[in-house]
Protein backbone atom coordinates (compact mmCIF):
# COMPACT_ATOMS: atom_id res chain seq x y z
CA UNK A 1 0.00 0.00 0.00
CA UNK A 2 1.34 3.40 -0.99
CA UNK A 3 0.19 6.98 -0.40
CA UNK A 4 -0.80 8.92 2.69
CA UNK A 5 -4.59 8.75 2.39
CA UNK A 6 -5.19 12.40 1.51
CA UNK A 7 -7.23 13.55 -1.47
CA UNK A 8 -4.03 14.62 -3.23
CA UNK A 9 -2.15 11.47 -2.24
CA UNK A 10 -4.67 8.65 -1.72
CA UNK A 11 -3.83 5.22 -0.47
CA UNK A 12 -3.21 2.95 -3.47
CA UNK A 13 -4.06 -0.68 -2.79
CA UNK A 14 -3.76 -3.78 -4.95
CA UNK A 15 -4.61 -6.57 -2.51
CA UNK A 16 -7.79 -7.38 -0.61
CA UNK A 17 -5.95 -7.27 2.72
CA UNK A 18 -4.60 -3.78 2.05
CA UNK A 19 -8.03 -2.66 0.83
CA UNK A 20 -9.71 -3.77 4.06
CA UNK A 21 -7.06 -1.98 6.11
CA UNK A 22 -7.20 1.24 4.12
CA UNK A 23 -10.99 1.69 3.96
CA UNK A 24 -11.15 1.15 7.72
CA UNK A 25 -9.25 4.38 8.34
CA UNK A 26 -11.46 7.38 9.12
CA UNK A 27 -11.80 10.16 6.54
CA UNK A 28 -9.19 8.88 4.12
CA UNK A 29 -9.14 8.60 0.33
CA UNK A 30 -8.52 5.17 -1.16
CA UNK A 31 -7.91 4.05 -4.74
CA UNK A 32 -7.47 0.54 -6.06
CA UNK A 33 -4.79 -0.27 -8.58
CA UNK A 34 -6.39 -0.21 -12.01
CA UNK A 35 -7.67 -3.57 -13.21
CA UNK A 36 -7.34 -5.40 -9.89
CA UNK A 37 -9.21 -8.72 -9.58
CA UNK A 38 -10.00 -10.21 -6.18
CA UNK A 39 -11.55 -13.68 -6.32
CA UNK A 40 -13.04 -14.60 -2.96
CA UNK A 41 -13.01 -18.28 -3.91
CA UNK A 42 -9.26 -17.98 -3.40
CA UNK A 43 -9.12 -15.28 -0.71
CA UNK A 44 -12.04 -16.22 1.56
CA UNK A 45 -13.68 -19.43 0.30
CA UNK A 46 -15.61 -19.97 3.55
CA UNK A 47 -17.01 -16.46 3.59
CA UNK A 48 -15.72 -12.92 3.98
CA UNK A 49 -15.53 -11.06 7.25
CA UNK A 50 -17.22 -7.71 7.76
CA UNK A 51 -15.44 -4.83 6.04
CA UNK A 52 -15.80 -1.60 8.04
CA UNK A 53 -15.76 1.41 5.72
CA UNK A 54 -14.79 4.69 7.40
CA UNK A 55 -13.07 6.23 4.38
CA UNK A 56 -14.42 9.38 2.76
CA UNK A 57 -13.85 8.16 -0.80
CA UNK A 58 -13.15 4.71 -2.24
CA UNK A 59 -12.40 4.51 -5.97
CA UNK A 60 -12.30 0.98 -7.35
CA UNK A 61 -10.89 1.95 -10.76
CA UNK A 62 -12.78 -0.99 -12.28
CA UNK A 63 -11.71 -3.52 -9.66
CA UNK A 64 -13.56 -6.83 -9.91
CA UNK A 65 -14.57 -8.50 -6.64
CA UNK A 66 -15.77 -11.99 -7.47
CA UNK A 67 -17.70 -14.65 -5.57
CA UNK A 68 -18.31 -12.92 -2.24
CA UNK A 69 -20.06 -15.34 0.13
CA UNK A 70 -21.72 -14.21 3.35
CA UNK A 71 -23.81 -16.41 5.66
CA UNK A 72 -25.39 -13.95 8.09
CA UNK A 73 -23.94 -10.58 8.99
CA UNK A 74 -22.85 -7.76 6.70
CA UNK A 75 -20.18 -7.54 4.02
CA UNK A 76 -19.63 -3.78 3.71
CA UNK A 77 -20.56 -1.75 6.81
CA UNK A 78 -20.44 1.95 5.94
CA UNK A 79 -20.56 4.10 9.06
CA UNK A 80 -19.70 7.57 7.77
CA UNK A 81 -20.58 9.68 4.75
CA UNK A 82 -18.71 8.12 1.86
CA UNK A 83 -18.57 7.83 -1.92
CA UNK A 84 -17.80 4.37 -3.30
CA UNK A 85 -17.27 4.08 -7.05
CA UNK A 86 -15.95 1.91 -9.83
CA UNK A 87 -16.36 -1.66 -8.51
CA UNK A 88 -17.68 -4.73 -10.31
CA UNK A 89 -19.09 -6.98 -7.60
CA UNK A 90 -20.08 -10.18 -9.36
CA UNK A 91 -21.29 -13.69 -8.51
CA UNK A 92 -21.96 -12.74 -4.89
CA UNK A 93 -24.15 -14.79 -2.56
CA UNK A 94 -25.57 -13.42 0.68
CA UNK A 95 -27.82 -15.70 2.73
CA UNK A 96 -29.33 -16.38 6.15
CA UNK A 97 -30.20 -12.78 7.04
CA UNK A 98 -27.06 -11.25 5.57
CA UNK A 99 -26.72 -8.01 3.60
CA UNK A 100 -24.19 -6.87 1.04
CA UNK A 101 -24.30 -3.32 2.47
CA UNK A 102 -25.26 -1.78 5.78
CA UNK A 103 -25.48 2.01 5.83
CA UNK A 104 -25.42 3.63 9.27
CA UNK A 105 -23.83 7.04 8.82
CA UNK A 106 -25.96 9.00 11.26
CA UNK A 107 -29.22 10.91 11.00
CA UNK A 108 -30.03 11.97 7.42
CA UNK A 109 -26.48 11.29 6.26
CA UNK A 110 -26.19 9.35 3.03
CA UNK A 111 -23.52 7.46 1.18
CA UNK A 112 -23.12 7.41 -2.58
CA UNK A 113 -22.48 4.47 -4.88
CA UNK A 114 -21.39 5.49 -8.39
CA UNK A 115 -20.52 3.54 -11.51
CA UNK A 116 -20.99 0.18 -9.85
CA UNK A 117 -21.92 -3.19 -11.30
CA UNK A 118 -23.66 -5.81 -9.17
CA UNK A 119 -24.61 -9.36 -10.09
CA UNK A 120 -25.40 -12.16 -7.70
CA UNK A 121 -27.98 -13.84 -5.49
CA UNK A 122 -29.78 -12.79 -2.30
CA UNK A 123 -31.27 -15.70 -0.33
CA UNK A 124 -33.29 -15.06 2.84
CA UNK A 125 -31.37 -11.77 3.04
CA UNK A 126 -31.08 -8.19 1.76
CA UNK A 127 -29.03 -6.26 -0.72
CA UNK A 128 -28.90 -3.25 1.62
CA UNK A 129 -30.06 -2.38 5.11
CA UNK A 130 -29.94 1.01 6.79
CA UNK A 131 -28.70 1.80 10.26
CA UNK A 132 -32.23 1.54 11.57
CA UNK A 133 -32.27 -0.82 14.48
CA UNK A 134 -28.50 -0.45 14.84
CA UNK A 135 -28.18 3.28 15.49
CA UNK A 136 -31.64 4.81 14.83
CA UNK A 137 -30.27 6.66 11.80
CA UNK A 138 -32.11 7.33 8.57
CA UNK A 139 -29.10 7.09 6.29
CA UNK A 140 -29.33 5.15 3.05
CA UNK A 141 -27.40 4.76 -0.21
CA UNK A 142 -27.96 6.93 -3.26
CA UNK A 143 -26.87 5.09 -6.40
CA UNK A 144 -25.83 6.65 -9.73
CA UNK A 145 -25.01 5.17 -13.14
CA UNK A 146 -24.91 1.57 -11.99
CA UNK A 147 -26.26 -1.81 -13.05
CA UNK A 148 -27.94 -4.58 -11.07
CA UNK A 149 -28.56 -8.19 -12.08
CA UNK A 150 -29.81 -9.81 -8.89
CA UNK A 151 -31.72 -13.03 -8.17
CA UNK A 152 -33.86 -13.06 -5.01
CA UNK A 153 -34.82 -16.33 -3.32
CA UNK A 154 -36.55 -17.26 -0.08
CA UNK A 155 -37.51 -14.54 2.40
CA UNK A 156 -35.50 -11.78 0.70
CA UNK A 157 -35.87 -8.08 -0.01
CA UNK A 158 -33.81 -5.57 -1.95
CA UNK A 159 -33.80 -3.06 0.89
CA UNK A 160 -34.62 -2.78 4.57
CA UNK A 161 -34.54 0.87 5.55
CA UNK A 162 -35.37 2.83 8.67
CA UNK A 163 -38.67 4.60 8.05
CA UNK A 164 -39.95 6.16 11.31
CA UNK A 165 -43.17 8.12 10.60
CA UNK A 166 -42.08 8.95 7.03
CA UNK A 167 -41.19 6.51 4.27
CA UNK A 168 -37.55 6.17 3.39
CA UNK A 169 -36.41 4.87 0.03
CA UNK A 170 -33.20 3.96 -1.70
CA UNK A 171 -32.68 6.29 -4.69
CA UNK A 172 -31.42 4.88 -7.99
CA UNK A 173 -30.42 7.39 -10.68
CA UNK A 174 -29.67 6.41 -14.30
CA UNK A 175 -29.44 2.71 -13.49
CA UNK A 176 -30.05 -0.46 -15.47
CA UNK A 177 -31.82 -2.88 -13.15
CA UNK A 178 -32.66 -6.53 -13.73
CA UNK A 179 -34.42 -8.41 -10.95
CA UNK A 180 -35.39 -12.09 -11.07
CA UNK A 181 -36.23 -15.00 -8.82
CA UNK A 182 -39.13 -15.43 -6.42
CA UNK A 183 -39.16 -13.97 -2.90
CA UNK A 184 -41.67 -14.91 -0.22
CA UNK A 185 -41.06 -11.66 1.68
CA UNK A 186 -44.28 -9.69 2.20
CA UNK A 187 -42.49 -6.42 1.48
CA UNK A 188 -44.63 -4.51 3.95
CA UNK A 189 -43.67 -0.90 4.63
CA UNK A 190 -44.57 0.15 8.16
CA UNK A 191 -43.92 3.15 10.38
CA UNK A 192 -40.54 1.91 11.58
CA UNK A 193 -39.04 -0.27 8.83
CA UNK A 194 -39.65 -0.14 5.08
CA UNK A 195 -38.89 -2.98 2.69
CA UNK A 196 -38.39 -2.72 -1.08
CA UNK A 197 -39.03 1.04 -1.08
CA UNK A 198 -37.15 2.17 -4.17
CA UNK A 199 -37.25 5.52 -5.96
CA UNK A 200 -36.21 5.05 -9.58
CA UNK A 201 -34.97 8.11 -11.46
CA UNK A 202 -34.41 7.68 -15.22
CA UNK A 203 -33.96 3.92 -14.82
CA UNK A 204 -34.78 0.84 -16.88
CA UNK A 205 -36.11 -2.11 -14.88
CA UNK A 206 -36.35 -5.51 -16.58
CA UNK A 207 -36.47 -9.22 -15.74
CA UNK A 208 -39.30 -10.42 -13.55
CA UNK A 209 -40.64 -8.81 -10.41
CA UNK A 210 -39.59 -11.19 -7.61
CA UNK A 211 -41.44 -9.36 -4.83
CA UNK A 212 -45.00 -9.70 -3.55
CA UNK A 213 -44.91 -5.96 -2.81
CA UNK A 214 -42.61 -3.33 -4.23
CA UNK A 215 -42.90 0.42 -3.60
CA UNK A 216 -41.68 2.40 -6.58
CA UNK A 217 -43.29 5.75 -5.98
CA UNK A 218 -43.28 8.44 -3.35
CA UNK A 219 -42.92 12.21 -3.12
CA UNK A 220 -40.69 14.75 -1.49
CA UNK A 221 -41.75 15.63 2.02
CA UNK A 222 -41.66 19.16 3.34
CA UNK A 223 -39.88 17.92 6.45
CA UNK A 224 -37.80 15.03 5.12
CA UNK A 225 -35.92 15.64 1.91
CA UNK A 226 -34.82 12.09 1.20
CA UNK A 227 -38.08 10.39 0.11
CA UNK A 228 -38.25 11.34 -3.57
CA UNK A 229 -40.74 10.01 -6.09
CA UNK A 230 -39.87 7.76 -9.00
CA UNK A 231 -39.60 9.63 -12.27
CA UNK A 232 -39.06 9.02 -15.98
CA UNK A 233 -38.36 5.32 -15.55
CA UNK A 234 -39.50 2.28 -17.51
CA UNK A 235 -40.69 -0.91 -15.81
CA UNK A 236 -40.54 -3.63 -18.42
CA UNK A 237 -40.66 -6.63 -16.13
CA UNK A 238 -42.90 -9.68 -15.84
CA UNK A 239 -45.30 -9.72 -12.89
CA UNK A 240 -47.77 -12.17 -11.39
CA UNK A 241 -51.39 -11.71 -10.37
CA UNK A 242 -50.60 -11.91 -6.64
CA UNK A 243 -48.11 -9.04 -6.74
CA UNK A 244 -48.66 -5.39 -5.86
CA UNK A 245 -46.76 -2.36 -7.09
CA UNK A 246 -47.52 0.24 -4.48
CA UNK A 247 -47.39 3.97 -3.94
CA UNK A 248 -45.63 4.99 -0.73
CA UNK A 249 -48.00 7.90 -0.26
CA UNK A 250 -49.88 10.24 -2.57
CA UNK A 251 -47.78 11.76 -5.33
CA UNK A 252 -47.66 15.55 -5.52
CA UNK A 253 -45.92 15.73 -8.89
CA UNK A 254 -47.95 14.03 -11.60
CA UNK A 255 -45.76 15.35 -14.43
CA UNK A 256 -42.86 12.97 -13.73
CA UNK A 257 -44.19 10.14 -15.85
CA UNK A 258 -43.08 6.53 -15.46
CA UNK A 259 -44.08 3.68 -17.77
CA UNK A 260 -44.97 0.07 -17.05
CA UNK A 261 -45.54 -2.64 -19.65
CA UNK A 262 -49.18 -3.66 -19.18
CA UNK A 263 -48.71 -6.78 -21.33
CA UNK A 264 -46.41 -8.18 -18.66
CA UNK A 265 -48.53 -7.39 -15.58
CA UNK A 266 -50.55 -10.62 -15.73
CA UNK A 267 -53.11 -9.23 -13.30
CA UNK A 268 -50.70 -7.57 -10.86
CA UNK A 269 -52.08 -4.54 -9.04
CA UNK A 270 -50.56 -1.14 -9.85
CA UNK A 271 -51.52 1.71 -7.52
CA UNK A 272 -48.73 4.24 -8.14
CA UNK A 273 -50.27 7.45 -9.45
CA UNK A 274 -47.62 8.71 -11.84
CA UNK A 275 -47.10 5.42 -13.65
CA UNK A 276 -48.80 5.02 -17.02
CA UNK A 277 -49.60 1.55 -18.29
CA UNK A 278 -48.55 1.02 -21.91
CA UNK A 279 -48.59 -2.02 -24.15
CA UNK A 280 -45.51 -3.65 -25.65
CA UNK A 281 -46.36 -2.02 -28.98
CA UNK A 282 -46.82 1.43 -27.43
CA UNK A 283 -43.55 1.03 -25.53
CA UNK A 284 -41.80 0.74 -28.88
CA UNK A 285 -43.31 3.95 -30.27
CA UNK A 286 -41.30 7.05 -29.39
CA UNK A 287 -43.97 9.38 -30.77
CA UNK A 288 -46.68 7.77 -28.62
CA UNK A 289 -44.55 7.91 -25.49
CA UNK A 290 -43.80 11.56 -26.11
CA UNK A 291 -47.52 12.27 -26.56
CA UNK A 292 -48.28 10.98 -23.04
CA UNK A 293 -45.56 13.09 -21.44
CA UNK A 294 -42.58 10.75 -21.36
CA UNK A 295 -39.35 12.63 -22.25
CA UNK A 296 -38.04 10.89 -25.34
CA UNK A 297 -36.58 12.18 -28.59
CA UNK A 298 -38.55 11.81 -31.83
CA UNK A 299 -37.09 12.18 -35.30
Amino acid sequence: MTGTGTQADPYIVDTWADFVTAVGKSGVYVECAEGAVWDMNDIAPNGVGQVSVLAKSVNGNGTAIKSIFKNGGVVFAITSSCTVSGFNITSFLVENGAALFRISCGSRVDCYLRNMRFSGMVTDSYFVISGGEYDNSYSRPIVYNSSFNIIFQGNSAFSRLKANSFPNAIDLYYCNVKFSGASTHTGATGTSIGYNAIAFHNCLVTGNNPFLNICIDGTPSSSYWWAWHSEYSVFNFVCESTQKINVLYSSRNQSSVCLINSDKLNGATVSAQNIKQVTEEQLGSASYLQSIGFPIGVE
